[in-house]
């Protein structure tokens, strides 16, 4: 089963580019990020905690939209204004260190097929913690309301058009007038253009 779910990643991987040629151990430059992109959030999961203690689970579908990251003040910035329904998606993106490396995200059932040991393997790298990640903190800004969220990618392309990178975007807010609690927790990728 390992063998086919690795292989299933490796065609939808490679059919589009080629991947983490020569990324295992590298260190990306803020300039490395700068681009335009395609951005997918989704599937996931959209979980609503009510102020009486009920919970409520939905499935969350994948959207897809565009975005640029920039710099400012030297500081990358991913922006898109046609990803959140009636908002503004901004993520300030910072290099992970080397205490911050964290790709649980890749076990988690919501939002991947493989786990850090298949991504090694797929990536040809001693382990997948040697691939550039990234850790984003931002907010989506819409209708009166700021949303906080988060998010941790690692990089398996770069070009000279930006990196392609994928991982898990995580918001917790309380809606106006709800009295209850939101908890989208879903995929996040990104490509270049």
């Amino acid at each position: 089963m390992k063998i086919v779910i690795l292989a299933a990643a490796l065609s939808v991987i490679s059919a589009t580019t080629a991947f983490a040629d020569g990324l295992c151990d590298v260190s990306l430059s803020n300039d490395d990020l700068v681009g335009n992109y395609t951005i997918k959030l989704g599937p996931g999961t959209l979980t609503v905690l009510t102020s009486n203690g009920g919970q409520r689970v939905h499935q969350v579908p994948s959207k897809t939209g565009t975005a640029t990251i920039a710099l400012y003040d030297d500081v990358p910035l991913l922006f898109s204004d046609d990803i959140a329904d009636g908002g503004v998606l901004e993520i300030v993106l910072s290099h992970a260190g080397s205490d911050e490396v964290d790709l649980t995200f890749l076990g988690d059932p919501t939002v991947s097929n493989l786990n850090a040991e298949d991504t090694a393997v797929l990536f040809d790298c001693d382990s997948a913690a040697d691939l550039p990640q990234l850790i984003g903190i931002g907010s989506v800004n819409g209708n009166g309301v700021v949303v906080p969220n988060s998010s941790r990618f690692m990089v398996y392309r770069q070009s000279d058009g930006g990196i392609s990178a994928t991982g898990v975007y995580d918001s917790t807010f309380s809606p106006p007038g709800s009295g209850g609690t939101a908890v989208f927790h879903v995929r996040i990728s990104i490509s270049s253009m």
